[in-house]
């Protein structure tokens, strides 16, 4: 590592100085009374281009150093009370609004302030009509939030000029910019000071200015190479976690937030302790997400603290690493995130904490006294999802908020959605406040199709509309396609290529392909058309300027069969609301276009198929009703808690109930009288399905947890194998898969292929998975979790030799409410018979095993499976096909 540059000496630096000078940070500072920043200052020296070697040392930047928004508001209210300050924070900043506006006005200005329009109007606001408010939200976005947001000042700046040389030319432009904004508020100057404090003792800046020069030499618009340096240094320190959330590198607001409007009144209702719950209905792209922690963090009192939901963990980080920039914080001190055993956060002086629906439901359980008395607020994000999680984790906190309110500590909810059904939530919550906020107004153009498209040849169409709108739109530009699996994700992926588009690329997005091409398709590149390809899961994790939106109308819901209690995926219309928050994608910068790959009746109505007429439901279908329910009803009874004791905006399926808890009694989770077993408890503790949770106990008293747990974490992998290329055949990753087969066990393969590969040397697993066609990037995910699931069960890693047996045996413990026992032979429509199963403990089922099951050849009388894979028609009967499926001897029983 290259030796660390002394602060003096880096001060010392002509070239420093210069550079200092080129971002205007140095107009700033002079012009900036100083006595506001520390009154115990009474003569600091200037800083002078002429004088390189002024001495910044002598500057007392104390108390601003390292120190939080609370410790700022203290001194400075104590500043006050001795008299050392003129006036209240609040006082000076509305003086400083009064004086910019003024500015703006004034006549004499004309001439420079044409000349900063096209910045102001960059950042989305006119020069010719700035008022107090576009005053207030200048203020939020650059001044607010500390040191970040300085340093995005400058970033956006640099930008907004056609090249550095052009910034310079325009100096004395800028430095009459930085006296208005640094003004003589003491808290604008104090983050000013910050800004330059930070970024000449951050380490990286000095072993920057030590590094050779290893780039191209070519000048870049006659900058020195160490202005070259400096200058890709100080962007990217600018942009740090942010790009997280936008993955470009710019801000996704192109203008102030439609939210920011309504900041007085959300903050009010944020602040009052008689408020219990707020509903904020905020149309997409208002910055209702990245907005409402930001006021919150502004009201709270020092040591409250709050929880964001994200719906899923995709998102969540890039969520937490948005609102820590945006306030002006590194991720993992004010601002964190937790999500299962992965988490950021700072215990001290974390406020705002982004969890998962999930785990949020577990912190509530770990929590000793139940009533979460660290956290002050619950924010629930896009709670149109409406998810089993989202509402489990609401009724729960409601419970808590009642509770909470017997003992005189309030527990603030709050739930925000574009697309939220808002009339049923304020029916729900008639006492809660009621904030609305329309969404962007930028025009999104929609199109419909003349006449109904065939699911089949949806991906053909998609890509014929993605080469008419590349035709009208400039390079650059972002179109978005939501297609329901990853069948018609690949198929639309290879319809579009097979155009051979120019300046093109395309990618697919869905929660089964690797992280880093997740992260790579969030990208855009600013030098080819971005075609990207996704499930709906992109509906809330995305937020890419310049985009358009092609929709198929479909999506995947998990449903549960309501005659055998089997779980499978069902392609199914898109809600209205779903696809308006699909078209909300758009609209965000600018004019977009929205198309949907059916007609205007389709979208509004509904669609035929086979002679069938399918109604489009507005909203999505309650999960209470359409799924399994038996790690719900397993956490509740571990909290002591029941369905019927809670509140829940939609009511679960009474059938569902009983079927969740008739499992759980044959697992040995319930006792006859529905309380937990210590057994039930166990399971509970361990964040996995409740059949996987049993088999790893059954494993653990047995002598092979560490089978179990290595078992588990391959399962939860979903896709291990790659998919077809040029590079693998389907008939070579077949025969992949047959060569890890274990007879009789899917559970045994995973672990034959975990085995295999954990045999491997690190160096040589890269070259392994690609000969034996699986995904590295998996397994190496499967790693993490099955040490985790080793240590959260305190298993050994070793099982000493267990028989083969054992460890079927214990997954048949596992799942033995999933026992399937053999029907007599049922024509299909086949050439031959297929055999079917039913439930040991249903009526009816027609199950059968799956192709690529380890079963699959063979006729056993019974077997158990962890789940579905699919329902099909067949000469009128519906198939279901079971995936992991194991053997089961009729002695065990």
């Amino acid at each position: 590592m290259a030796e660390v540059i002394k602060r003096q000496e880096v001060q010392a630096t002509p070239e420093i100085i210069k550079f200092k000078q080129l971002l205007g940070m140095q107009g700033r500072l002079i012009l900036a009374d100083q006595k506001y920043l520390n009154p115990d200052i009474k003569d600091v020296p200037p800083i002078d281009a002429s004088n390189p070697t002024a001495d910044f040392q002598s500057r007392n930047y104390n108390p601003f150093e390292n120190t939080s928004r609370f410790d700022r508001r203290e001194y400075w209210q104590k500043q006050v009370t001795e008299n050392k300050a003129s006036a209240d924070f609040n006082s000076q900043l509305e003086t400083w609004k009064t004086s910019l506006v003024s500015t703006f006005k004034n006549e004499s200005n004309q001439e420079k302030k044409e000349k900063l329009k096209p910045y102001f109007s960059k950042i989305g606001i006119n020069l010719d009509n700035f008022e107090n408010a576009e005053a207030s939200t200048f203020y939020s976005r650059y001044f607010q939030n500390g040191a970040s947001g300085v340093k995005s000042f400058v970033k956006d700046i640099i930008e907004t000029y056609d090249n550095a040389q052009s910034l310079k030319s325009s100096l004395t432009d800028i430095q009459w910019l930085a006296n208005i904004f640094g003004g003589k508020s003491s808290e604008i100057v104090a983050q000013l000071v910050d800004a330059e404090v930070n970024l000449l003792t951050d380490p990286q800046f000095a072993e920057k200015l030590n590094q050779k020069n290893n780039k191209d030499k070519t000048p870049l618009n006659n900058l020195s190479d160490k202005e070259i340096d400096l200058l890709n240094h100080i962007c990217a320190h600018c942009d740090n976690d942010a790009s997280q959330e936008n993955q470009n590198g710019k801000k996704q607001e192109n203008g102030p937030l439609p939210i920011m409007a309504y900041e007085a009144e959300i903050k009010g209702h944020l602040s009052n302790p008689n408020v219990d719950s707020i509903i904020i209905s905020a149309g997409t792209g208002t910055g209702k997400t990245t907005q409402i922690p930001q006021m919150a963090m502004d009201v709270m009192k020092k040591g409250q603290k709050m929880f964001v939901t994200s719906p899923r963990k995709f998102p969540m980080k890039d969520l937490a690493a948005r609102i820590a920039y945006e306030s002006g914080n590194e991720l993992g001190e004010e601002v964190g995130y937790i999500h299962g055993e992965g988490q950021e956060v700072n215990k001290e002086k974390g406020i705002v904490c982004v969890i998962t629906e999930g785990s949020l439901k577990r912190a509530i359980g770990r929590d000793k006294t139940g009533l979460l008395l660290d956290y002050d607020k619950i924010m629930f994000d896009e709670v149109h999802e409406m998810s089993k999680d989202l509402q489990l984790t609401m009724a729960l906190a409601l419970k808590i908020q009642e509770k909470r309110r017997t003992i005189g500590r309030p527990l603030q909810l709050i739930f925000s959605s574009a697309t939220s059904n808002k009339e049923a939530m304020k029916r729900f919550l008639p006492g809660a406040a009621l904030v609305e906020v329309p969404g962007t107004t930028a025009p999104i153009n929609e199109t419909f199709e003349t006449t109904s498209i065939p699911r089949d040849e949806k991906p053909a169409r998609a890509a014929f509309w993605t080469r008419e709108l590349i035709k009208k739109k400039p390079i650059g530009r972002t179109i978005l396609i939501f297609m329901p699996g990853d069948t018609l994700i690949r198929e639309t992926v290879n319809k579009i290529n097979e155009l051979n588009l120019p300046n093109v690329k395309v990618r697919a997005l869905s929660g089964s392909l690797p992280k880093e091409l997740q992260e790579e398709a969030k990208t855009a590149d600013p030098n080819v058309y971005n075609i990207i390809v996704s499930s709906p899961l992109a509906e809330t994790s995305i937020t890419i300027p310049d985009i358009d939106v092609i929709s198929s109308g479909y999506v995947n819901i998990p449903r549960i069969d309501e005659d055998t209690g089997l779980i499978f995926l069902e392609e199914q219309l898109h809600s209205r609301k779903g696809l308006t928050q699909q078209k909300g994608r758009g609209g965000r910068t600018g004019e977009s276009d929205f198309i949907f790959l059916g007609t205007r009746d389709e979208w509004e109505k509904g669609v035929t198929e086979n002679g069938v007429f399918k109604v489009r439901p507005e909203f999505a279908p309650n999960p209470l009703s359409q799924t399994d329910l038996i790690d719900a009803v397993l956490c509740l009874k571990a909290l002591g808690e029941d369905f019927d004791q809670l509140r829940f905006m939609e009511k679960p399926n009474p059938k569902n109930l009983v079927r969740a808890t008739r499992q759980l009694k044959a697992l040995g989770a319930l006792n006859p009288d529905g309380s937990v077993t210590d057994i039930g408890k166990q399971m509970d503790k361990i964040p996995t399905d409740p059949h996987v949770a049993r088999m790893i106990i059954e494993a653990k008293n047995k002598g092979c947890g560490e089978a179990a747990c290595s078992i588990a974490a391959m399962i939860e992998a979903r896709v291990l194998f790659v998919k077809p290329d040029k590079d693998h055949s389907e008939d070579k990753i077949r025969a992949s898969g047959d060569s890890f087969k274990v007879e009789g066990s899917d559970f045994l393969t995973l672990l034959n292929i975990w085995r295999a590969y954990s045999r491997v040397s690190e160096d040589q697993r890269k070259t392994w998975v690609d000969d034996h066609c699986l995904r590295g990037d998996v397994l190496e995910r499967v790693t993490s979790r099955r040490l985790e699931l080793l240590k959260k069960t305190g298993t050994t890693d070793s099982d000493n030799g267990v028989s083969s047996e054992t460890i079927e045996k214990c997954v048949a413990v596992g799942f033995k409410d999933k026992l399937l026992r053999r029907n007599a032979s049922v024509w299909t429509g086949r050439r031959k018979p297929r055999t079917t199963y039913s439930l040991a403990d249903e009526p009816v089922s027609n199950a059968a095993i799956s192709k690529g099951s380890a079963l699959m050849n063979d006729n056993y009388e019974m077997f158990v499976s962890m789940g579905n894979y699919s329902r099909q028609q067949e000469n009128k009967r519906q198939i279901i096909y079971m995936v992991n499926n194991q053997r089961v001897d009729p002695s065990w029983l």
